[in-house]
């Protein structure tokens, strides 16, 4: 398995995890779909979408970072960081990790505009 379908296997995932939290169809969530402003979550439903992320993937997530968790792609980025840690997020940890996926999302840009 390369790291392309790596990368698709896990946004599947949060796909899966968002689609049976919100009580939509996984087909209607698109990875820029907004969880907030297309589908209305609340704010028990994005806790319950940080924890099953945190249970699914065996990370920590910091919940300030929640505001930056809005579609399959940021969160994508949020739980890749995270990953890549393997452990817990503290404070000054945040900047560091969204440095990160603003870099991610360079080189996915970067990668449309040269394919």
């Amino acid at each position: 398995m390369n790291a392309e379908e790596i990368d698709v296997g896990l946004r599947d995932e949060i796909r899966e995890i968002v689609a049976v939290i919100l009580e939509v169809d996984v087909e209607r969530i698109s990875p820029t779909s907004h969880f907030w402003n297309e589908f209305e979550a609340d704010s028990l439903q994005r806790i319950e979408i940080l924890a099953a992320l945190e249970r699914r993937f065996h990370i920590t997530i910091e919940q300030s970072l929640l505001a930056d968790m809005r579609d399959v792609q940021s969160t994508y980025e949020v739980v890749m960081a995270l990953m890549k840690r393997r452990g817990s997020v503290w404070d000054d940890d945040v900047q560091t990790i969204r440095v990160e996926m603003a870099a991610t999302r360079a080189r996915l840009v970067e990668e449309a505009v040269t394919a």
